[in-house]
């Protein structure tokens, strides 16, 4: 569930950020999202906001998300990621955190953003007025992400600023696992 427009930025840049980065380009793992879930949000700025992931058809998933804003929203918006690994029973701090300013991320077209929320999204650009806002149908690209990222289980922590008061923290639950073996019958 998804509790602000700024974690819906947040999902669009680091989505960009880290699945559709041209410079990049793997073939050896993929990406499996578990869960995602809302730990706390501020209610007297959101309501009505949920995050699912879903199928789009029969075998591919993609992310819906969506919230009502009570309030508008100036440029300052801050959203902070910390990852966490699955070692010994436990999340483990993971030595990768990325903070952005997500407005001016979203202005500066940084990631190719406007274009992967072009058709999928209402959003529009920085100050946000208070409404009803969606992405629906967010297929990422995981043959963007940087190549050999270590195996396992993931947690991503992330937080949501607005002029430095708290809005909301999400958690986002993955599993990097290998690509399993093309079997070619004439090899």
């Amino acid at each position: 569930m998804l509790k602000s427009w700024g974690q819906l930025m947040l999902v669009a840049i680091l989505f960009k950020e880290y699945i559709t980065l041209p410079e990049y380009h793997q073939n050896d793992y993929d990406v499996q999202i578990e869960r995602v879930e809302v730990v706390w949000t501020n209610t007297s700025i959101a309501r009505d906001a949920k995050l699912n992931y879903v199928f789009y058809n029969r075998s591919q998933k993609a992310f819906n998300a969506s919230v009502y804003l009570l309030v508008n929203l100036s440029t300052d918006m801050t959203g902070v990621v910390q990852f966490y690994r699955f070692a010994s029973n436990e999340y483990r701090e993971f030595p990768m955190r990325v903070g952005a300013n997500l407005c001016h991320e979203y202005a500066k077209n940084n990631f190719n953003v406007k274009e992967l929320l072009k058709n999928r999204s209402n959003l529009i650009d920085c100050p946000l007025p208070k409404g009803y806002y969606y992405v629906r149908y967010l297929v990422p690209d995981y043959s963007r992400l940087p190549p050999y990222i270590p195996r396992g289980r993931y947690k991503a922590v992330g937080k949501v600023y607005h002029k430095s008061q708290f809005i909301a923290e999400a958690n986002a639950y993955v599993a990097v696992v290998d690509k399993p073996l093309k079997w070619n019958k004439w090899n």
